[in-house]
């Protein structure tokens, strides 16, 4: 395993997108808006949109890429306002939240029209979730709690645990 230190964020990535899966299968992205301040990359906004309500991305450009560490450096989070173009039929929105593998959260948020407006605090990206139906949130909360008790029950974790990284390391020389 030549990069070891990825394999927390990977997990991550992919519980995030198990939680998520049916917003995925079942929409279209419809809306791409890149946004500038002061006439330099900022935000890029993404919505992707279904019969339960859109994904709302909001991915940060404001990074520099550092060389030698061979890596993209995000400054800390900053106070912002997204404006996010969501479809007629992803109407009426009665719920909006932010996501991420470690749990979901309320956010100070408007609907008007076709226009979901956050206000959040946030660098790197922020997912949020506009839904047509009461209690998407207390669904996607318990899809997040049964990935995270199968993550548990396998009873393997190479992220973590030195002994496991160790037999995944010997899995992958003896593949070669």
């Amino acid at each position: 395993m030549t990069f070891p230190d990825l394999i927390e964020p990977m997990t991550r990535v992919g519980r995030e997108i198990r939680m998520l899966e049916d917003y995925y299968l079942e929409g279209d992205a419809v809306n791409h808006e890149r946004v500038l301040r002061d006439g330099k990359l900022d935000w890029d906004l993404d919505v992707v949109a279904g019969p339960r309500g859109a994904l709302l991305f909001a991915l940060d450009l404001a990074y520099t890429a550092d060389r030698e560490e061979r890596a993209f450096q995000f400054g800390p989070p900053r106070d912002t306002t997204f404006r996010f173009r969501v479809p007629a039929y992803v109407s009426p929105i009665t719920e909006v939240f932010h996501v991420d593998a470690d749990g979901l959260a309320q956010v100070d948020h408007k609907v008007n029209g076709g226009i979901v407006e956050i206000r959040d605090r946030v660098s790197r990206v922020a997912v949020y979730v506009a839904a047509k139906a009461p209690g998407e949130r207390d669904r996607i909360e318990a899809r997040r709690q049964a990935l995270i008790a199968a993550e548990n029950a396998i009873g393997f974790d190479p992220g973590r645990n030195p002994t496991d990284l160790a037999v995944l390391q010997e899995m992958a020389r003896k593949k070669q």
